[in-house]
């Protein structure tokens, strides 16, 4: 799968976890996980899929996160009534020199 069906499959939606997980590694083999927005769209569909660990396995992956995985992140562990973490990925934000914007 190219980078451009990859991004198609991700803008339209994906089924299941395990569609989320192949499409996450496929970012990984095409070596575009330097793409933040893609990252995001993968964070997303973590959290709808009630599945957080998974999301911070995610983001500890990106290599230089932009406000909005960190705001993705906040929003995310929020929802899923992890308010601990939602409190270190804020912290974590701002150490990173990020103010908060959302």
């Amino acid at each position: 799968m190219a980078e451009i069906e990859l991004k198609h499959c991700l803008l339209h939606g994906l089924n299941s976890f395990n569609h989320l997980k192949t499409a996450h590694c496929r970012l990984l083999c095409l070596n575009i996980d330097h793409d933040n927005y893609l990252f995001n769209i993968i964070l997303q569909y973590s959290f709808f899929f009630h599945n957080t660990p998974y999301a911070k396995r995610i983001f500890s992956q990106s290599k230089i996160p932009k406000i909005y995985l960190f705001n993705t992140m906040i929003r995310g562990t929020v929802s899923s009534d992890s308010f601990d973490d939602a409190v270190l990925f804020y912290n974590s934000m701002r150490s990173a020199g990020f103010l908060p914007d959302n």
